[in-house]
């Protein structure tokens, strides 16, 4: 209220004008703008700020997914990346001289699995026919605490009964071969799926008997056989001379 006076008179008082304090909403921003995260990538930092704020002696509080984030009065809060727990909306409000800030809009964060990566034993990209197997490692830097389930396809086909981030091609014969792909879940979110890594096969020089058995005779035993080893051949007449079971002995790559 005010008065007037003017000759020694004055006025009665004015009308009252009530005047109100208000602190500005605040908005909530994130380092490097980011609206997502990658899971055991760098950490988020959110800021909280109100232009009422300019001593930062505001009292911060905050929200997630309307839950009240408890043990921060700060005007930042630090989201972990080891997993998907620091997903959802974000709120802040900010309290100065004992006035508390509207909510602040909510700022959306997610999160994703960093797409992996195969690799195969020893850097190879094909395997002997009888030799040495092949293990193949699907590796991604979310999967930190290795804990993620693993999925892999072939040529496009997924590979059953494998969760592991390891799998084993057998080298018995040339069904191993083919391009590789894996993808990793963890926290309940999917990567992205791997470039793809082709494996091929190769017969060794002194398998060569194994091309007959590719010709669709029935050979015993399955898979590579080496020289000097003796071979049972199933047969119809015109696969050779006489119908039947006769044993073979593999020479420098002739049945004999």
């Amino acid at each position: 209220t005010c008065t007037v006076t003017l000759s020694s008179l004055t006025s009665a008082e004015s009308t009252a004008i009530a005047i109100f304090a208000t602190v500005v909403k605040p908005a909530i921003t994130a380092s490097n703008d980011v609206t997502s995260y990658e899971i055991g990538g760098d950490s988020v930092t959110l800021t909280c700020s109100s232009t009422s704020d300019t001593s930062h002696i505001g009292v911060y509080s905050w929200k997630r997914d309307g839950q009240m984030l408890n043990g921060t009065s700060s005007s930042t809060f630090t989201i972990s990346t080891n997993d998907d727990r620091g997903t959802g909306s974000y709120t802040c409000t900010v309290t100065l001289s004992s006035l508390t800030s509207a909510e602040s809009t909510s700022f959306a964060i997610s999160a994703t699995v960093v797409r992996p990566v195969i690799t195969a034993s020893n850097d190879v990209t094909s395997y002997e026919i009888g030799g040495d197997s092949v293990t193949l490692t699907c590796s991604s830097t979310s999967d930190t605490s290795h804990i993620g389930v693993y999925s892999w396809k072939r040529d496009g086909q997924m590979l059953h009964g494998t969760s592991s981030s390891k799998f084993t091609i057998s080298t018995t014969d040339d069904s191993g071969t083919g391009n590789y792909t894996c993808t990793v879940t963890v926290s309940s979110i999917t990567s992205a799926e791997s470039t793809a890594l082709a494996i091929s096969a190769t017969v060794p020089a002194n398998n060569s008997c194994y091309e007959l058995q590719q010709s669709g005779i029935t050979v015993s035993p399955a898979g590579v056989i080496r020289n000097g080893e003796k071979v049972t051949i199933s047969c119809t007449g015109n696969k050779v001379s006489k119908t039947g079971e006769i044993v073979y002995t593999c020479t420098n790559g002739v049945y004999a």
